[in-house]
């Protein structure tokens, strides 16, 4: 009987892998879709290489936001180049952005040093940790703080999987 218990719990669990390969699949599927629409709208610029020179030395300098990568400074530039006409508003719980040392639990202070950049612009910049304190506080919709840690919380697990890179020989951790 217990072999049979077994068995039958080997073939549940083998039935939940493949839901969640399939659901893989698609989800994959969707994503080059949506990325696929996203580079059709893309904005060309010749500013391109200037850009990614201007955020390579952000990275070479050591200056915020990015860590090990290149791609959070060359989001930096891409809004001081074309966003510095508008304010702006953030919603990134990564710490790359934020200044920890200003920061509570009710409100996130953006960087010091990003903040001076986007002051040269004359424009208002705000950084919201999850899109649920971004639509309280602009659209006042009411979510529960139960539903702000919850968001914190996956976001924080997406990051911590980003730091692990696949390589030939396995996994390592990128220390970024």
């Amino acid at each position: 009987d217990e072999i049979d218990i077994i068995e039958s719990k080997r073939k549940e669990y083998i039935k939940q892998l493949d839901k969640l390969h399939d659901l893989y699949i698609e989800s994959v599927s969707d994503f080059r879709k949506r990325l696929s629409n996203l580079r059709k709208s893309a904005i060309t610029t010749t500013e391109n290489k200037k850009l990614l020179d201007l955020a390579n030395e952000r990275k070479a300098r050591g200056n915020p936001p990015g860590g090990n990568k290149i791609g959070d400074n060359l989001v930096w530039e891409i809004l001081l180049f074309f966003c510095k006409k508008d304010d702006l508003t953030i919603i990134s719980n990564d710490p790359d952005w934020r200044d920890d040392f200003r920061s509570s639990k009710k409100e996130y202070h953006l960087n010091p040093l990003l903040e001076d950049e986007w002051s040269h612009t004359g424009k208002k910049i705000i950084l919201y940790t999850t899109f649920a304190e971004f639509l309280m506080k602009t659209a006042g919709i009411k979510i529960s703080e139960q539903e702000i840690k919850d968001e914190r919380l996956s976001s924080s697990k997406l990051s911590l999987i980003e730091t692990y890179t696949s390589t030939p020989s396995g996994f390592t951790v990128n220390p970024g």
